[in-house]
């Protein structure tokens, strides 16, 4: 097997796991939220459970069709990218698998429920709650950070003076 075969199967089987995880959690919330809101840390985080038919931070409610279909384009982007190899580094790679199994989390819950099932709450500050798909984005956006500042420049440094 090559190695850019064995990449894929790395990076498909990673971001089903994510994707996975993701739904489990949203599952488990959903089924249970008879029994919420529930304080993991008091007075820090809980588990509640919301409906979110918007984007981030609940803006643009009811334009849950125009998200899904910015989550097909970017899911397609990143296979692409991926695909052709613009991607040198591990920083690079893992944000862009990060942000499509985020992507692919909320976007199989609008075509399931026609909204995002949100779940987690920071007690300690107002700000929106959110959920896995939601933390998946966020690290990966964090890993493409660091692509960008740390390696992007040496990647293409290497492509243009052999």
């Amino acid at each position: 097997m090559n190695k850019k075969t064995k990449n894929w199967i790395i990076w498909s089987s990673a971001f089903a796991l994510l994707v996975a995880a993701d739904q489990l959690v949203k599952h488990l919330v959903t089924s249970g939220k008879d029994n919420l809101p529930l304080a993991l840390i008091k007075n820090v985080i809980s588990i509640t459970h919301t409906k979110n038919t918007g984007a981030a931070f609940s803006l643009f409610q009811s334009l849950g069709w125009l998200f899904s279909i910015l989550a097909l384009i970017a899911l397609a982007a990143i296979i692409y990218i991926l695909a052709r190899g613009y991607f040198k580094s591990t920083w690079g790679t893992w944000g862009l698998i990060f942000v499509a199994a985020g992507a692919a989390g909320n976007l199989t819950d609008r075509l399931l429920h026609g909204y995002v099932v949100d779940m987690i709450k920071l007690e300690f500050i107002d700000f929106a709650v959110f959920n896995v798909a939601d933390t998946w984005v966020t690290v990966g956006a964090g890993c493409l950070i660091i692509y960008l500042f740390c390696y992007f420049e040496k990647e293409h440094a290497k492509e243009n003076h052999p």
